[in-house]
């Protein structure tokens, strides 16, 4: 089935799969996943995940102060193609 740009959705997810990695974000303090990232095959898992760190590093002091880690920590990230979807970037949602 083809949708209204001509293509379907698993050629769509064919297209994710060869050009991004598809990674779970988890805070790490509880261990909860927080959001989806899709993560560019030019760019490492590893750098990405040095480059959060090191964001961290960075905001310490207002990540401590006002809580919204990955606020200050995607400023940090602008060399990367990337996407987040976040829990509440949903539509709907079903019980699993």
């Amino acid at each position: 089935m083809k949708d209204i740009l001509g293509i379907s959705i698993q050629d769509v997810m064919a297209l994710i799969n060869d050009n991004y990695n598809i990674i779970e974000l988890r805070d790490c303090w509880d261990n909860e996943p927080v959001s989806t990232i899709l993560l560019n095959k030019k760019h490492s898992i590893e750098d990405f995940q040095d480059a959060i760190n090191k964001a961290k590093e960075k905001h310490d002091d207002e990540i401590h102060k006002y809580g919204n880690d990955w606020e200050f920590i995607e400023e940090e990230l602008d060399g990367f193609d990337y996407m987040t979807f976040g829990f509440d970037d949903a539509n709907y949602w079903v019980e699993y």
